[in-house]
């Protein structure tokens, strides 16, 4: 069944609708198309079905049926001890550097989680790499072409860090999914940090798929009228990040 999952997956390129749907009205597959299955790609990857697949995450809201992954899958197990950490691309003009932030998260015993294509994702992961601070990285896109153009990635999966997707490549074309994808933050973790992010369209429907999701949504802000809004849409604002850390 394992390979049934990872056919519609490759087929289908990730979408959560079209695989569920081709699995519901039991799709036809021909012996031949599973042959060799596994040797079209070149990373590892769990099912739904996998006893490794984690707990939290196959409970969480339209769980990935196939999760292809680089590194240390140990470190999905870390639910209770992970946070999930989003920051505007140039947060230290306003707020805490991401130097400091990666260094308050790992000094209180945090795995980091983050988006590597969103924000400062790209510069959490740098500086992760580079004090080898334990983090996992999530994508939005395709594994395998996120791995082709990013050293970074390759970095943190050698280091005993997780690169994680639920599409291999060529990700279906829509406008919803590189938001739906952060539905798989609540299956993760249970707290997520949003550290002065703009007020636009694309963070709010981040917000929304991530609070339908279940998790504790916490943000730090200095502009007063964007945490005003953030708070009336479900975030708890706080002051200063390390109460933050003091308080999950």
């Amino acid at each position: 069944m394992d390979q049934v999952l990872l056919y519609f997956n490759l087929k289908y390129k990730g979408n959560w609708d079209k695989i569920y749907d081709a699995l519901e009205h039991k799709e036809r597959i021909e012996a031949s198309d599973l042959e060799d299955i596994e040797k079209r790609i070149n990373c590892k990857y769990i099912t739904i079905l996998d006893k490794r697949y984690p707990n939290n995450l196959r409970m969480s809201y339209r769980p990935p049926f196939v999760l292809f992954y680089e590194g240390d899958i140990n470190l999905l197990y870390r639910y209770y001890d992970t946070v999930a950490l989003f920051c505007d691309e140039n947060p230290n003009t306003t707020g805490p550097s991401i130097e400091s932030i990666c260094d308050e998260t790992a000094a209180s015993k945090y795995v980091i989680l983050t988006n590597y294509e969103t924000g400062s994702g790209e510069s959490i992961i740098n500086y992760c790499n580079a004090k080898k601070i334990k983090a996992i990285s999530f994508l939005s896109g395709p594994i395998y072409n996120s791995f082709l153009n990013h050293a970074a990635l390759k970095t943190l999966a050698h280091n005993g860090g997780l690169v994680i997707s639920e599409c291999y490549e060529n990700l279906y074309s829509d406008e919803n999914d590189d938001n739906f994808s952060f539905r798989v933050v609540s299956g993760l973790t249970d707290n997520v940090i949003l550290v002065n992010i703009p007020l636009n369209r694309s963070w709010m429907t981040t917000i929304k798929c991530i609070s339908i999701a279940g998790s504790h949504i916490y943000g730090v802000n200095s502009d007063e009228s964007t945490a005003l809004q953030l708070e009336r849409c479900g975030v708890t604002m706080v002051d200063k990040y390390t109460n933050i850390l003091e308080t999950i």
